[in-house]
């Protein structure tokens, strides 16, 4: 390329006919643009043979521009330049080394400079992540520069199963309880970097109990970065995960002699019981947790008419001298002796022999003879001393019995209360409390003490009717019970004040007395004084022959 002519002043000779040579002053910058590069030979005009694998594009490199000296040396400061100058003369090649060395030196130099000043990025994110098997778990953080450079943040660790990094956003719904790690890496493209791990407390309660993050399961510490938590069942479940239907059996609640059937969760939660237990056997009965023989006799259940005499699991009837036993094992059936003097005594119920010829009026058992040593009459027994018993006599024809207040069971002398056994509550302490909490305590008498408003019970179902246990409503509403709660709805001529009250309605607001008669609020009602001239309810009807002096008042009530 160019004109080679022993003239110097046309070898920088561009391309064309009419091309005009430059300078040889011309800068390094306009000779590679107006020289070399149009002197460039395009890809038709090639005429090289390439190997294989080898094309016109593998040698032109168009995009390449070189560093040019006169940039090299603006680039320099004066007293470099100065430097340059005494050491090279005019000598190009010697300034262009010079000038190198020296751009390379500012280079590093204002590199490691940068570095230095240059401030670490941040990352703020929770140290703990609370995760949950089987939910959507979201973990937010922010990344920034106190320099305002752009920073990226990377995962170091790797993905589990079920979770997606995106944006910022790491997501995680996790499948099982592998151990799993969270690091994350930010970087400002300066070299500055920060990095942030995050400890997972990982939570599986397979959905039948509530995740304690506060608590570590056992063989786990804080210092770990991975820590699987404790899990608070609901009653129907236990387990570390909460994943076994809770055996009711397995404290062994029922009576001694009878069988314990744990039940299904569904059950559980309807009706409140972890088992059910079967009758103790015929002739025995439930007491202080074991079956004991029924005293037939003493509790006035035999039905034995005259005399009765207890045994184990059972009882026997007998009747007096004079007497036969019917074939029923119970009744007494009177011999014709004795039904001829009884007859005679006029005795209400049976007559016996007393001494030689002698002969008395007696009563069926439960029973005294009378004043008139011939009637009978049913013993009160519930009347002196209330029949002995702690709390409740109840009196029946023939005999008592005693009974005890909710929260308390009958002791063995069949008359004595007991409070009801811990976790147990209610009448005869038939109910057992499964409160939500462990650490919540059983009344006897309501059961678990810690309830939501409106409920209580040994599972917190059972609804409180606060119309029959408080009767919270004022006089001028009616109380209706809902689950949970209740409404105070305000009866006609009222309207409802707050939660529990009502106030009267002022009928007179609605100006309801015509022809000039004045209207007067009264409870539930208003009443109308009407002018001269006109009567009914509302002073609406006018009159003849009045007193023009007189007033007439009517009162209208309300429908309660």
């Amino acid at each position: 390329m160019g004109v080679f002519n022993d003239d110097p002043t046309d070898d920088l000779l561009p391309p064309g006919e009419n091309a005009v040579p430059l300078s040889n002053r011309s800068s390094e910058k306009t000779i590679f643009k107006e020289f070399g590069e149009r002197w460039r030979i395009a890809k038709i005009d090639s005429l090289f043979y390439y190997a294989p694998g080898e094309s016109y594009a593998t040698f032109a490199r168009t995009t390449f521009t070189p560093r040019f000296l006169e940039d090299v040396l603006a680039n320099m400061t004066p007293s470099q330049r100065e430097m340059a100058q005494k050491t090279c003369g005019n000598n190009k090649e010697c300034k262009e080394d010079a000038a190198n060395a020296t751009l390379e030196t500012n280079s590093k130099n204002k590199k490691d400079t940068e570095i230095s000043s240059n401030a670490s990025p941040n990352i703020t994110v929770d140290v703990v992540f609370n995760v949950t098997v089987g939910e959507i778990n979201s973990l937010n953080f922010t990344a920034s520069d106190q320099d305002g450079d752009t920073v990226k943040v990377t995962l170091e660790s790797i993905l589990p199963d079920g979770a997606t990094f995106d944006n910022n956003v790491y997501t995680w719904t996790p499948t099982n309880m592998d151990v799993v790690n969270i690091s994350f890496l930010a970087s400002d493209g300066k070299g500055g970097v920060a990095a942030a791990d995050v400890a997972v407390n990982l939570c599986n309660c397979s959905g039948h109990g509530e995740c304690l993050f506060d608590l570590l399961a056992d063989g786990y510490e804080l210092k770990q970065t991975f820590r699987i938590v404790q899990c608070n069942c609901s009653i129907e479940w236990e387990g570390d995960h909460c994943e076994s239907d809770f055996d009711g059996c397995q404290d062994s609640p029922c009576t001694e002699g009878t069988n314990c059937t744990d039940v299904s969760p569904s059950e559980h939660i309807a009706s409140g019981k972890a088992f059910h237990c079967s009758l103790c056997p015929p002739g025995t009965e439930e007491s202080a947790g074991i079956c004991l023989h029924i005293d037939e006799c003493t509790e006035h259940t035999s039905g034995c008419e005259q005399n009765c005499t207890n045994s184990v699991g059972s009882f026997q009837c007998s009747c007096n001298d004079g007497y036969t036993l019917d074939k029923d094992g119970r009744s007494c059936n009177m011999s014709k002796k004795l039904d001829s003097e009884c007859k005679k005594l006029k005795c209400e119920y049976g007559c016996r022999e007393e001494g030689a010829g002698s002969f008395v009026c007696f009563c069926q058992s439960g029973y005294v003879l009378s004043a008139d040593k011939t009637t009978c009459e049913d013993v009160d027994e519930c009347a002196e001393k209330n029949g002995g018993c702690v709390h409740t006599c109840s009196n029946f024809v023939g005999g008592f019995n005693c009974s005890c207040n909710d929260g308390f069971q009958l002791m063995n002398d069949k008359k004595g209360c007991k409070l009801c056994p811990s976790g147990t509550w209610g009448k005869n302490c038939q109910r057992d409390c499964n409160c939500r909490d462990i650490n919540t305590v059983c009344n006897e008498t309501t059961g678990c003490a810690e309830c939501p408003e409106g409920f209580r019970g040994g599972d917190c179902h059972e609804d409180i009717d606060e119309c029959v246990t408080s009767d919270p409503c004022d006089k001028h509403a009616n109380c209706s019970n809902t689950v949970g709660t209740f409404k105070c709805i305000c009866a006609a001529g009222f309207t409802q004040f707050n939660a529990t009250a009502c106030q009267d309605l002022d009928e007179c607001e609605s100006d309801p007395c015509a022809n000039g008669g004045v209207c007067e609020n009264r409870d539930n009602a208003f009443s109308c004084a009407c002018l001269a001239g006109y009567t009914g309810t509302n002073c609406e009807t006018g009159m003849n022959g009045f007193d023009e002096k007189s007033l007439t008042f009517f009162v209208h009530p309300n429908e309660f």
